[in-house]
This record gives C-alpha cells, sequence and structure tokens, in this order.
C-alpha cells in the first residue's frame, strides 16, 4: 500500500515545505518500504525536476540531492512512497515521467485490469518501458484524457501533472476506496 503526497503553493515551495513532505513521506515508510520519490514542477515553464532522498533507491536518476536545494524555481512537489507489487523493478519507481510528454504521476492502489488496457494501448501504437500499472495510467491518460478513468477497474488514488496543458488532474475510485 504505497502513499501519496501532493503540495502546491502558488508563491513557490520553499526548503521548509521539502522538509515536510520528507517527513511526511518518512511517516508513512512502513506502507511503502521499497523506496521514495519527490519531483518538484514549475507548472508554468513545465520544468520538472527528481530530487534525491536519503530513501531514493540509487539507480533512480536524480537532478539534485534535496539537501543541496539553493534556488527553488517550483510551485508544486508531488512525493510517493513505494511498495512494489506489480512491477517490482526500479523502472516501476514514482513519480513516474513520460519521457515524451515529461507527464508526472504518483499513484497509489491497482487498476486490475491494467494488462487488457495495455494491450489496447499497443495496438494504438503506445510503447511501454515498464510493466507497471502506473505506466498503463499514464499511456491511458495520454489516449484517452481524463476518460482514461473510466476504463479503470479497480482501487486508486491518482495524481498527474498534464505538462502539454499545464495542470494536475485528481482521480480516485469510484467507491472512495483509496
Amino acid at each position: 500500500m504505497c502513499g501519496i503526497l501532493a503540495f502546491y503553493n502558488k508563491n513557490g515551495i520553499s526548503k521548509i515545505e521539502i522538509s515536510q513532505a520528507i517527513e511526511s513521506l518518512s511517516s508513512i515508510k512502513h506502507r511503502g518500504p521499497d523506496g521514495e520519490g519527490l519531483v518538484l514542477i514549475n507548472s508554468q515553464t513545465g520544468r520538472v525536476k527528481v530530487l534525491r532522498t536519503v530513501d531514493t533507491p540509487i539507480e533512480i536518476k536524480t537532478d539534485i540531492d534535496y539537501t543541496d536545494v539553493q534556488e527553488i524555481d517550483a510551485d508544486i512537489l508531488l512525493g510517493h512512497r513505494r511498495l512494489s507489487i506489480i512491477d517490482v523493478s526500479i523502472s516501476g519507481h514514482q513519480p513516474m515521467i513520460d519521457p515524451e510528454t515529461n507527464n508526472v504521476i504518483i499513484f497509489n492502489g491497482e487498476i486490475y485490469n491494467y494488462v487488457e488496457i495495455r494491450n489496447e494501448l499497443l495496438t494504438k501504437g503506445h510503447e511501454f518501458h515498464t510493466n507497471s500499472d502506473t505506466e498503463v495510467i499514464m499511456k491511458a491518460y495520454l489516449e484517452y484524457g481524463e476518460n482514461c478513468f473510466l476504463l479503470f477497474n479497480g482501487m486508486w488514488s491518482i495524481v498527474i501533472w498534464d505538462n502539454r496543458n499545464r495542470k494536475t488532474v485528481l482521480s480516485n475510485d469510484r467507491f472512495g476506496v483509496k
């Protein structure tokens, strides 16, 4: 059972908010012992920076260590604690950034029919780099927009930074399990 968090500050994310985010994620380490991830997003420019924390897996490419942050040019912070279930490889790490669009996703839950949706997306020309339901959500969002959530069977809380449209999309399952 992963854990997610999102901060928004129209005046810009501060070092204090980064510290608070790291503390919050640390407090739910028992929910996601398999890694931690943080990204800073500038909603005006679409620039995404990946922060390294103590619990960020060493294999994850990051832009800066959280202790070295001097100037913060971001107004959104997304964080994730990971419990590896479907794709236990490092490629399922979150926040996940789509290399083509620079969209960012954090996700807690499980999409039970992700294999069927993945197969449909493959026929539409989408390429996948992981075996995770997280990447299926990302590609389904690219293909269907917000209507993608109507396809999902499962339980979820999802935050997507849509870089192309410069907006944040939030979704949870229909029954509010997550």
